[in-house]
């Protein structure tokens, strides 16, 4: 592979996804830059742990990487690289003038990535001010833990700040939605009050795509919170992990509210049939939806299809089941199901603790209905993990499948 980019010397661009398929060989990052004498713009994305990479004797400059979940993604780009000051050693905007400079700087101290998608990275990058960009996409959730109250209040502020006005997409952890006591800062002399949640919902009033995940050390009072997710009446994707203690009483209330909704992602690790339940009596409300994910403990197939069956639009195309165990075996509500929304493309079960016979019947329930269609996928397994993995469909549907972000971070399929 490394051979061919000596024919591609002029090339002026290059996105590399390496997203570790089983290919024996390491990429040479090196050995490509080297060839590509007039290479501008670099873009890495991969879930294999490579090396620091600095190519400033190539004239690219980095000004963006990020590490969430599985992936590191860098973005590099002929810039001035003379100037570059590395941000996590130096506080670039002392003396501190807004709330949002202070936030900034907390991130720093820290040595977190910063929110912020590669633009608006490039635009602080190569200004040093970061007063008057309009953040478009931020994103918080970092692999490693900091909730404190400063990284908290910090997040907080950012999306408080008028800068937030016109976010679309937005991916945080429970913590931000917890409480707050009151301050004061010794920075800026003045008492914070405390700030709700409520606050951010109506400061980001066009969001369009939410992931919330949990944050394991967040107390019981982010409950109070979930219900103001309905106020994003624009949402369009939604991602959420839900406690085990939330019984999703906001659900009904939700669906309703965020009629635009296309992708909805729930994710409930424990046992939690109320909460099941109200996602049951939401699901019908569901009009717009063409992508559903589900991933708990144990779940009534019979009741979760025939809450499906009662949405009457048909725009749903993909689902995506993931439990250890189903409390129900029979197959009528996914027939009738099925029968009525021949527009589904991808129907994918992972029932960890079910029987081979189940789930040999479930895929022979499916098939019948792909009707020699081979553009339909339908699938039941045991193990999700090592199918998605080896099998190249899963590669177009990962948003349903993996634990990613696609906020604030390089988008391999658009070229953004």
């Amino acid at each position: 592979m490394h051979r061919l980019f000596a024919e591609l010397f002029a090339l002026e661009e290059l996105w590399i996804y390496d997203s570790d398929n089983g290919y024996p060989h390491p990429i040479k990052y090196d050995t490509i830059v080297a060839q590509l004498k007039f290479l501008n713009k670099l873009v890495i994305k991969s879930r294999v742990n490579i090396p620091f990479l600095d190519y400033k004797p190539f004239g690219l400059a980095k000004y963006f990487e990020t590490r969430r979940f599985k992936s590191i993604a860098m973005q590099y780009e002929r810039l001035n690289v003379d100037g570059i000051v590395p941000f996590k050693d130096v506080s670039i905007f002392e003396p501190f003038e807004t709330e949002l400079e202070q936030a900034w700087d907390v991130f720093r101290k820290y040595r977190s990535e910063m929110p912020y998608d590669p633009n608006i990275h490039k635009e602080v990058y190569l200004t040093r001010k970061i007063k008057k960009v309009k953040f478009k996409e931020l994103n918080f959730f970092h692999n490693k833990c900091f909730c404190t109250n400063d990284f908290i209040r910090a997040t907080k502020d950012f999306l408080r700040s008028e800068n937030s006005k016109d976010l679309l997409k937005l991916s945080i952890k429970t913590c931000v939605l917890q409480s707050e006591p009151l301050i004061k800062t010794n920075r800026l002399s003045v008492a914070r009050r405390q700030y709700s949640f409520k606050d951010i919902v109506e400061n980001c009033s066009k969001l369009t795509s939410l992931e919330l995940m949990q944050c394991s050390s967040c107390n019981v009072t982010i409950i109070d919170a979930y219900p103001l997710i309905s106020q994003w009446k624009h949402l369009e994707t939604l991602t959420l992990e839900i406690p085990s203690h939330l019984r999703g009483d906001f659900f009904l209330d939700l669906i309703k509210s965020c009629d635009k909704l296309k992708f909805l992602r729930i994710i409930s690790y424990n046992t939690n049939e109320p909460l099941n339940r109200n996602l049951y009596k939401a699901l019908p409300y569901a009009s717009n939806i063409k992508d559903f994910s589900f991933e708990c403990k144990s779940l009534n197939i019979s009741e979760m299809f025939h809450s499906l069956c009662q949405i009457t639009t048909r725009k749903l195309r993909r689902i995506f089941i993931n439990c250890d165990f189903t409390n129900s075996t029979e197959m009528d509500s996914l027939e009738t199901f099925l029968d009525a929304n021949p527009q589904i493309m991808l129907m994918f079960f992972a029932i960890s603790q079910q029987s081979k016979s189940y789930l040999k019947n479930l895929q022979d329930c499916m098939n019948h209905y792909k009707r020699n269609n081979n553009a339909k996928q339908f699938f039941a397994k045991k193990d999700a993990c090592n199918f998605i993995k080896n099998y190249i469909v899963c590669d177009a549907n990962e948003e349903l499948f993996n634990n990613d972000t696609t906020i604030a971070t390089v988008d391999m399929y658009n070229f953004k």
